[in-house]
């Protein structure tokens, strides 16, 4: 009758054997003909300014006035579209930032009432709007910039 110990020197010597016989596998045996490994390249490093320069936009939207022009007259409506460019220049220095800007809006705001019993005719009518000012402000990082790295 076999006893446990006799069983695992059995299984132990198999073992061996088959480790014996069985021949290796290197890694420096397998041939790659593939391209080699791509390697990620760096993001560009972001400018320290990144509000500086000059920029450009554009506007379009609608609008509504009320000219209510005495307590006892019905007042005048008007309303209508809008729209433009709007652009400037920034220049920083650190997290400060200055800047000159302005718009030019075409606009096409328009109505007509009757008052003081008929006898006036109030007809506003806004056919162009443009503004130039200067801006102040301080730059902020508010999103962190994630990165992936290849495991």
């Amino acid at each position: 009758m076999r006893t446990r110990s006799d069983q695992a020197l059995t299984f132990a010597a198999v073992l061996m054997a088959s480790a014996a016989a069985s021949s290796p596998v290197l890694s420096a045996d397998v041939i790659n003909s593939g391209p080699p490994p791509l390697i990620e390249e760096a993001p560009p490093p972001m400018s320290p300014n990144l509000f500086a320069g000059w920029w450009i936009g554009g506007t379009l939207g609608g609008a509504t006035a009320n000219f209510d022009f005495s307590q006892s007259s019905t007042p005048v409506d008007a309303s209508g579209v809008l729209g433009g460019i709007t652009g400037g220049y920034n220049w920083q220095s650190g997290p400060i930032v200055i800047g000159l800007e302005g718009d030019a809006l075409a606009a096409g705001i328009s109505g007509s009432e009757r008052f003081n019993h008929g006898a006036n005719t109030a007809s506003p009518d806004i056919n162009a709007m443009a503004d130039l000012r200067l801006r102040a402000g301080v730059r902020a990082r508010l999103v962190e910039r994630f990165r992936s790295k290849a495991v």
